[in-house]
């Protein structure tokens, strides 16, 4: 139920934008891309507790079949979605690895031809949960779990996240990285 694209306008977006990537046609700047290792965990949270229980592996089934339509049968298979003890982190990681690692590796082999990109993937299993809190599967490193890291701040509870220390050290260090990269387009430095 999180359908959206971009709008291909012609004008502001002239097409989409993996193909204006390929053909270069875009402002050459870096580009800093990343996600969670765990993005679509939050999603399932969402269905979760939408639903009342637990992904059950039909859900789960129809799930998959929904988004990869005839291709599906090959995607249970290959995650072995049928054997899963927990189908909802079978799901969540087809869709993760689908909708952003793949796509995000598309966009960096286009980019890289032209422009410096800076690719990054986060993840801690015990990120602090925002907006969404699970009541049957844990979100983990799920999407969104990386602001509380780079921005210092929950603004959905408009407080600073309770980190321990190991989380906390890992904020300044991906602070200091996109800090850095704002300011000279290279994430990296001294």
């Amino acid at each position: 139920g999180l359908s959206w694209t971009p709008t291909v306008d012609g004008a502001v977006l002239p097409d989409q934008w993996l193909n204006v990537f390929r053909k270069g046609t875009f402002n050459r700047v870096p580009v800093i891309v990343g996600h969670t290792k765990e993005e679509v965990r939050l999603m399932g949270a969402i269905f979760e507790n939408d639903a009342g229980g637990k992904m059950t592996l039909a859900q789960g089934q129809k799930i998959l079949e929904g988004l990869f339509g005839p291709k599906a049968k090959q995607v249970m298979q290959e995650y072995a979605l049928d054997t899963a003890a927990v189908p909802n982190d079978v799901v969540t990681q087809a869709v993760t690895d689908f909708l952003f690692a793949a796509g995000q590796e598309n966009d960096r082999d286009a980019l890289q031809r032209f422009v410096p990109v800076f690719a990054y993937r986060s993840f801690d299993p015990n990120a602090p949960e925002s907006h969404v809190h699970a009541l049957y599967s844990k979100i983990g490193a799920g999407h969104d779990s990386d602001l509380a890291y780079l921005f210092q701040w929950d603004d959905f509870a408009g407080k600073k996240p309770e980190f321990t220390p190991e989380q906390q050290t890992l904020a300044v260090q991906m602070g200091r990285y996109f800090g850095q990269f704002a300011a000279s387009g290279d994430p990296n430095g001294g």
